[in-house]
């Protein structure tokens, strides 16, 4: 599976703030990214900011990426799971089809 495939790379830092520690595939069919955001505290971040960049982000894997092709194509909500620098939750953000698809 992608999530298998992404975890052999993981876990992975992906900026000076946030780590990919794994994915997962939930069985209603949303791929899931568990994150730690390691400079900053839960209270310290608004993840809505981060919105406009994540989609950017799973656009552009969609665009590159067959499995994830068709992983959209079969309507898979994407989700970016947070945990602080201290491991307690700190949020998610939360991404259906018809806004990271193209519509046609």
């Amino acid at each position: 599976s992608v999530a298998m495939k992404t975890n052999t790379e993981t876990p992975k830092i992906l900026d000076d703030y946030i780590r990919l520690e794994k994915t997962s595939l939930r069985a209603d069919n949303t791929f899931v990214f568990h994150n730690t955001l390691t400079q900053h505290r839960s209270e310290q971040v608004t993840l809505e900011k981060l919105r406009p960049g994540i989609l950017a982000h799973i656009q552009n894997l969609i665009r590159h990426d067959q499995t994830l092709k068709t992983m959209a194509k079969l309507n898979t909500r994407f989700v970016y799971s947070y945990r602080d620098r201290e491991n307690k939750p700190a949020g998610e953000l939360i991404f259906i089809r018809s806004e990271y698809a193209p519509s046609k």
